[in-house]
């Protein structure tokens, strides 16, 4: 088996390991590391068969544990970015965080979307220049203006570490 034994894998192994089996987390791994790897690739590295990897690769898909999606790295593109946190009031979320979460959802200049406990949220915003940003960003506070409590902005200088990798 081509699977190097780190501080890195002994980590993926003690927080996973009661959930999935050993060539799931090893799975897991490979495909973080490089998403194109073939099934047959796959299997070489695993020591298992072809149709081994197929199967534990689509039993963590149907479980929703595994989904294989490419990554832009907006940095290497030279777009800026911004995570903007929001403080949501609390005593308008019935009203209005269905309706603002389905606009964030649908806005394609956001990259990312994270919910937090407490009433916070994390939309990670790119655009095509700094101006065009603090536009897009204004847009976005605006349209949930009914459901902002307040918010901070953090524009976005490199990110060394995005899903898992390191994207430098």
């Amino acid at each position: 088996m081509e699977i190097k034994e780190s501080m890195h894998s002994k980590v993926w192994y003690d927080v996973l390991g009661d959930m999935l089996s050993s060539t799931d987390i090893n799975l897991l791994r490979l495909l973080n590391e490089n998403g194109r790897l073939s099934d047959a690739e796959l299997a070489r590295k695993l020591n298992v068969s072809v149709s081994t990897v197929r199967a534990r690769r689509r039993y963590l898909e149907d479980r929703g544990i595994l989904k294989i999606v490419g990554v832009i790295v907006l940095k290497n593109l030279n777009l800026p970015y911004a995570d903007v946190i929001i403080q949501l009031n609390h005593k308008q979320l019935n009203k209005y965080y269905g309706e603002y979460l389905e606009y964030l959802i649908n806005n394609d200049k956001i990259y990312e979307i994270t919910q937090y406990l407490n009433n916070y949220v994390m939309i990670r915003v790119f655009d095509k220049d700094y101006q065009q940003l603090l536009g897009t960003i204004n847009s976005v506070i605006l349209s949930g203006k009914e459901i902002i409590k307040r918010y901070n902005i953090f524009v976005a200088g490199t990110t060394y570490k995005a899903w898992g990798r390191n994207v430098l």
